[in-house]
């Protein structure tokens, strides 16, 4: 309505008084400010046509070249600001824009000699119609582009840093362009260890130094720092608040950060700063989806892949001649997230069946809430617990089924080794579970549940499918190429990283 209310009264005015310079400047500004070009440019032109305020007359040009460049004009744009030139040849706005159309028309030569000129211009004192980003960064970011297709790879690092100190919006495309051209070598890397858990890393860490690599692990600041100054590679495993602390740090070496559900389902992440991350890799989709959401810097700045996991198919095996039984099996963490008393209500629906769990109670609250939930609901002598158990592959070999009744999997490790050792996946359908099981082996309710459990089917059919999909040695292999890159290098060193 405000736009209609001064387009209505600016051309009642230049219609009363064809020469009436400011009305003719406005309107054409207020067709400009809401995409009217066409309009914009004919009173552009009209105003250029007898102004003599060299200020506003700059402006306009510049204006009116960005209508031209917008409906494809790219000829007419460039005598516009080749007009602009004249009019105040000691400003850098159209400079700027002159180095920008000539890469839009593919002559890098002309756009780097543009934009030189505009990086010796210095800001005017006089604020009036000035555009503080064509004296910090435009220019800069404009030689970075040039020089990154012409192959002038420090030449390009040289305009990142100066782009970067001159608040360039773009500072996240800017990093990672320089990440993927840093090679730090990757014969020493430091695991920096969040929650201490390193279930999920030991088959990486195996590869690692299978491949002559020194592998060394902090799980506390103190390590952390010595890793520091002592990796070539920092893998962070988890990104919550050791993770958080070590990016902090003086950028001194390539950073692969590995997320799973936790930190991600938490907001922990949030702590990390990402800019100093060269290599992102969340375990499923789903993650990777959640996590750009917290973070939005991480696509721009990161190399960002998805790996799931893997099952080890030298750890677990099918015994020969095994008979078909009625044991389920469960092998995790005892938390709430691992859904218990669901476990509990399809097991008193298959009274022909047993559950064994192993793992260590992590809720005291949770584990006399089940302990009490058992003894009243009549299942104490079929459910027993196990604590750990030192070889898994031959407590699953006494068992037929696996009941994943967790609210929130990613992969899923235990559920994957035990499907590597026979038993059959009984799989609630967990958000994201279609990334790795198929829907034959899920359920939504527990009658679902009960009528899985009512025939075993062919062990090796579950073997089979980890295989095909989730074999451990495939996911090492994708791990094996994100730890190679960059492949490509730019002379110098990391200490050219934008002042980090």
């Amino acid at each position: 309505q405000r736009v209609m209310m001064a387009e209505h009264d600016l051309l009642a005015k230049v219609t009363a008084n064809p020469k009436d310079r400011r009305s003719l400047f406005y309107l054409a500004g207020t067709y400009f400010d809401v995409g009217r070009y066409d309009e914009a440019q004919k009173w552009f032109e009209k105003y250029l046509a007898m102004s003599d305020w060299p200020h506003e007359r700059y402006q306009a040009s510049l204006l009116l070249a960005d209508c031209y460049r917008r409906v494809g004009k790219l000829n007419e744009a460039y005598k516009a600001l080749a007009d602009a030139t004249k009019e105040n040849w000691r400003r850098a706005e159209h400079l700027v824009v002159l180095g920008d159309i000539s890469i839009q028309m593919g002559d890098l030569e002309q756009a780097e000699m543009w934009f030189k000129q505009a990086t010796l211009k210095e800001q005017p004192v006089d604020p009036l119609f000035v555009e503080p980003d064509c004296y910090k960064w435009r220019a800069h970011y404009g030689l970075w582009n040039v020089y990154i297709q012409t192959g002038k790879g420090e030449l390009a690092a040289r305009h990142a840093k100066l782009a970067a100190q001159g608040d360039c919006p773009h500072i996240g495309q800017l990093m990672r362009w320089e990440k993927n051209h840093t090679k730090y070598g990757d014969k020493r890397i430091g695991v920096i260890l969040d929650r201490g858990q390193d279930d999920f890393l030991k088959p990486i860490i195996r590869r690692w130094e299978e491949e002559g690599k020194q592998v060394r692990i902090a799980t506390d600041e103190e390590g952390a720092k010595k890793l520091h100054k002592w990796a070539q590679v920092a893998w962070l495993e988890w990104g919550g608040p050791l993770a958080a602390f070590y990016t902090k740090l003086p950028k001194r070496n390539r950073i692969v950060a590995r997320l799973h559900g936790y930190e991600v389902y938490s907001g922990l992440m949030r702590g990390v700063n990402w800019l100093a991350v060269d290599d992102v890799i969340f375990v499923s989709q789903r993650l990777r989806q959640l996590g750009v959401q917290h973070c939005p810097v991480i696509p721009e700045a990161c190399n960002v892949t998805v790996i799931p996991g893997g099952a080890s198919l030298e750890r677990f095996t099918i015994p020969e001649d095994k008979p078909v039984g009625n044991k389920i099996a469960m092998a995790c963490y005892l938390n709430p997230r691992k859904n218990l008393p669901l476990a509990l209500q399809i097991l008193a629906k298959a009274p022909e069946h047993e559950l064994h769990i192993v793992g260590e109670w992590q809720d005291g609250e949770l584990q006399e809430y089940t302990l009490n939930l058992i003894d009243e609901m009549g299942l104490t002598d079929r459910v027993f617990f196990y604590g750990r158990v030192p070889d898994l592959n031959e407590w699953y070999a006494d068992n037929d089924c696996y009941l994943s009744c967790g609210v929130r999997e990613t992969f899923h490790y235990s559920l994957a080794e035990a499907m590597a050792a026979g038993l059959k996946p009984i799989i609630h359908r967990w958000p994201s579970y279609e990334e790795f099981y198929p829907d034959e082996w899920s359920f939504r309710t527990v009658d679902e549940a009960v009528g899985l459990l009512q025939d075993v089917g062919d062990r090796t059919d579950y073997r089979q499918w980890i295989v095909e999909h989730c074999d451990e040695d495939r996911m090492l292999r994708r791990v094996g190429r994100v730890m190679r890159r960059p492949t490509v290098t730019i002379v110098g060193t990391p200490a050219t990283r934008f002042g980090q």
